[in-house]
């Protein structure tokens, strides 16, 4: 009859499946955790970017809206009023999540924006260029109710606060979208 021993020689460490096995789980997890940031980021940044819209425009109407005159409004007169929030500005650079940001007087007839100004310079207009197509939608119906007018180019896509049915159109027609008008008064 044969002997079984149970005293068998025992292994000290692992070995390279288990190691390599280990290392995929890892990889794995890193890898969706990228995708999970990657995907919140568009609208983490719509967030941001709604509040600091939100300050630009409360701010603008204090200033320079009691009298109802935007004349001569620019990124330097905005900067030097400081009606931007201070993470939008870097020396005399005006810059959001993704890119340029504009203030601007409302002529009311300039070609190919719709405006709901009749009369030059009562309003101002807030341009943001290169909004990701991810961001876009939640962004402008974050902020519409603020605004007289949401222009996407040449399109209006919010009007009296109110977003229009062009809008989801209008954020899916390019990526990066070219640029974004919120016009108040």
């Amino acid at each position: 009859m044969k002997k079984f021993s149970l005293n068998r020689t025992t292994k000290k460490g692992f070995s390279l499946l288990e190691v390599i096995l280990v290392l995929a789980v890892i990889a794995g997890a890193a890898v969706a955790v990228f995708m999970a940031y990657e995907s919140a980021k568009p609208s983490s940044d719509a967030a941001n970017e709604d509040a600091n819209l939100t300050t630009l425009t409360t701010n603008l109407k204090a200033t320079l809206g009691i009298s109802g005159n935007y004349t001569g409004l620019a990124n330097a007169t905005g900067v030097q009023l400081k009606v931007f929030p201070s993470d939008m500005v870097s020396g005399a650079t005006v810059a959001g999540a993704w890119g340029t940001v504009a203030i601007s007087a409302e002529a009311g007839t300039d070609p190919g924006v719709s405006s709901p100004c009749t009369v030059a310079n009562r309003c101002f207009m807030v341009t943001y260029s290169n909004v990701p197509q991810a961001a876009c939608a939640k962004f402008v119906t974050g902020v519409a109710s603020y605004f007289n007018a949401v222009n996407i180019g040449t399109t209006n896509v919010a009007a009296k606060g109110k977003v229009l049915a062009a809008m989801p159109a209008q954020c899916a027609s390019a990526d990066p979208v070219a640029s974004i008008s919120f016009i108040g008064n």
